[in-house]
């Protein structure tokens, strides 16, 4: 990877910092991957350069860094936990479980740590020992919202109602002021209340929820607005010349909106023995950064700016090729893999111009079931659309608006898999998905429960699961707590059941 001219001087990462700080993330990404191949640790050392890294974007890097501060320091715990959780943010949790359960076992690990260990056990698929861990620190911090979701996330059935007791008590005392408290301690009562079946418990628990999180993150309905009717408008105008970049068939991007089986078909893909399942990569954010939101005012000013002589396609190759460059630090020279960063709808244009040969396949889901599984999910504020049944109708129909544009734009590229077709006829849909993708039929896709691949998302438990209809129409069971998101779903123009 090559190095920019500014990398020369006595600092590296001040240099990075400078090129990050103006907006050239490759640059920058360059530098780290030069000082953590350099002999010897940097002046700030490893920790500064993982810092660094996380900033732009670099997950690579910063598990690069991580692993020379572990050789370096292989019995500090510190250094240990530092590589834990970059391996577990670069999806290898399985990997960072096995490096930190013997600290826990040996009680070298202190409440933190040990907290963020059930967090990467959780990933991993273990669920019993995430809990276990959740269930001893709960004494010596008995009002920790975080605690209390990791026990509602990991817990049986048999364990809801003493923790539903627990919760409504800390609730109603008003343990903290602090929304994000409140927020989370809301989501997991809610969660215990929907795995026992209680509506009314749990539409009350929602509304908490969302009412602390609208608090900590306000959502600009108008920006989501404006950013789909640019989609639509884009691609309802004439293509014009087509540009073209790196032809490479290797990536597949899986998009669909948040809950609506993209984790599933991601793990069905990964189970292929062609395919390295990917899981959110931001590799094409990270390789594109230049182009901004990808938006169409945004490509026309790239196109614009483009030095006299120089020529479209060699600077959308250079894209395609630079993405290609991160996955292949990931995956290996040569392997297809997936790729299932959801806001990757965003980028579906750039996509075309940098990586024509790729694939891409759609999930669509129906709309009501998706909603009623993000009005229970706990998302972060770049998600701030999850806080109201308004926001969640207005993304839910604004990401299938999006993908209906893109379709109708590139149709022999994106291919439509139905969340209830894939649950029911798992015989007949697998194999069209695949000859979608240009590969064989295998039969280890129909059973991706089977695959201890980690999974980083919301479904880190579904998709232990096999393939099946539980979740098919789930939200039927709860008329009460889904009354006000099929009200927003048809105000816009969704079936809200």
């Amino acid at each position: 990877m090559s190095v920019c001219p500014a990398a020369g001087r006595d600092d590296p990462l001040a240099t990075a910092e400078e090129l990050a700080r103006a907006g050239r993330c490759w640059d920058a990404l360059a530098v780290v991957r030069d000082t953590v191949a350099a002999p010897g640790a940097p002046r700030r050392g490893w920790a500064a350069v993982m810092r660094l890294a996380g900033r732009i974007g670099d997950d690579h890097g910063r598990l690069l860094a991580a692993r020379r501060l572990h050789a370096d320091a292989p019995e500090a715990v510190d250094a240990v936990v530092a590589l834990a959780e970059a391996l577990t943010d670069h999806g290898q949790a399985d990997e960072a479980v096995a490096l930190l359960v013997p600290l826990h076992a040996g009680a070298r690990l202190d409440d933190q740590q040990s907290f963020r260990l059930s967090r990467m056990l959780m990933f991993a698929g273990r669920l019993a020992e995430a809990h276990g861990i959740a269930r001893e620190l709960l004494p010596r911090h008995p009002e920790d919202p975080m605690l209390w979701e990791r026990l509602a996330q990991t817990g049986r059935p048999t364990d809801r109602e003493a923790g539903i007791d627990a919760l409504r008590a800390l609730l109603r005392r008003g343990a903290t002021a602090s929304s994000a408290a409140r927020a989370g301690l809301a989501g997991a009562l809610a969660r215990m209340c929907v795995d026992s079946g209680d509506d009314a418990g749990a539409a009350a628990a929602l509304q908490e929820k969302a009412v602390a999180n609208r608090e900590r993150h306000p959502f600009d309905p108008g920006a989501l607005r404006a950013t789909i009717a640019d989609i639509e408008t884009h691609c309802a105008a004439p293509a014009g010349d087509r540009v073209t970049g790196d032809p490479s068939p290797l990536p597949i991007f899986v998009l669909g909106a948040a809950r609506s089986g993209t984790s599933l078909v991601d793990q069905i893909l990964g189970c292929h023995p062609q395919i390295a399942g990917g899981g959110e990569l931001r590799c094409f954010w990270l390789a594109t950064r230049e182009l901004g939101d990808c938006g169409s005012a945004s490509l026309e000013r790239f196109a614009a700016a483009m030095p006299s002589g120089a020529r479209l396609d060699d600077a959308w190759r250079v894209f395609g090729s630079r993405y290609l460059l991160l996955a292949a630090e990931r995956f290996g020279s040569g392997r297809r893999f997936t790729d299932k960063l959801l806001s990757n709808v965003y980028r579906v244009e750039a996509i075309r111009r940098a990586l024509p040969g790729a694939r891409i396949v759609y999930l669509e889901r129906d709309p009501l079931d998706i909603a009623w599984s993000c009005w229970r999910g706990q998302f972060d504020s770049e998600s701030a659309w999850a806080n109201s049944p308004a926001g969640i109708a207005l993304y839910v129909a604004g990401y299938r608006r999006a993908m209906h544009a893109w379709r109708r734009r590139y149709p022999d590229a994106i291919a439509t898999v139905g969340y209830e077709s894939l649950a029911r006829a798992p015989d007949t849909e697998i194999p069209r998905l695949l000859a979608h993708c240009g590969l064989p039929d295998a039969p280890a896709t129909r059973h991706p429960e089977r695959s201890q691949r980690p999974v980083a998302t919301l479904s880190f438990a579904q998709v232990r699961e096999p393939i099946g209809t539980r979740s098919v129409g789930a939200a039927a069971a709860f008329p009460l707590s889904t009354r006000v998101l099929r009200q927003a779903l048809r105000a816009e123009g969704l079936d809200g059941g």
